[in-house]
């Protein structure tokens, strides 16, 4: 990605790259290491990276970003299952070859169940978060589903440290929050 990057012009000076591997690596630890503070608010802007992530993976790295500042925000893009379906199409089938060139698989899925932000809302739930923003890739039907997407999760303030009650409502309620009255 640097090579391309240089090869395109782009200053990097300014910026500093880290690797991960988000299925093996302690990834935090590495940005903390770069000089990141976990307890400053903080945009993660984790694009094009769910789809090849195991469930399990996924939901690790949601977790951890759960535990980061009050305030810091996720913003990623997902795909939903109704992709699978798709694969049998000519544009199923495309994608399907650009995966195999590109040596890739799909692995991550949200279920297509209209409406796909209930679930995308309870996961974000599971693990500290709250969907703030979700749009879907296509209109949802009863019959037409969503193939993806893009979500804004919100960690909530440090209701992780026990109150289930004021964290439940923080989730319920876009405004509340016990010590500063939002979310």
């Amino acid at each position: 990605k640097l090579k391309l990057l240089h090869q395109c012009g782009v200053d990097t000076s300014g910026v500093i790259f880290i690797s991960a591997n988000f299925s093996s690596d302690d990834w935090i630890n590495n940005l903390v290491r770069a000089g990141f503070d976990p307890a400053k608010a903080t945009l993660f802007l984790w694009e094009g990276v769910t789809y090849y992530l195991t469930r399990e993976a996924m939901e690790k790295t949601i977790r951890t970003i759960g535990t980061s500042a009050p305030g810091s925000v996720v913003v990623f893009d997902y795909a939903t299952d109704a992709v699978n379906k798709m694969l049998r199409k000519p544009l199923g089938r495309l994608h399907k070859a650009i995966l195999k060139a590109v040596h890739e698989s799909q692995t991550f899925w949200i279920s297509s169940n209209p409406p796909v932000k209930d679930a995308l809302a309870a996961l974000m739930n599971t693990y500290g978060l709250s969907l703030r923003e979700h749009l879907s890739w296509g209109r949802e039907t009863t019959g037409k589903r969503s193939f993806g997407g893009l979500a804004a999760a919100l960690v909530l303030s440090d209701l992780s440290k026990g109150d289930e009650k004021s964290k439940n409502k923080c989730r319920k309620d876009p405004g509340f929050t016990p010590s500063e009255g939002r979310c």
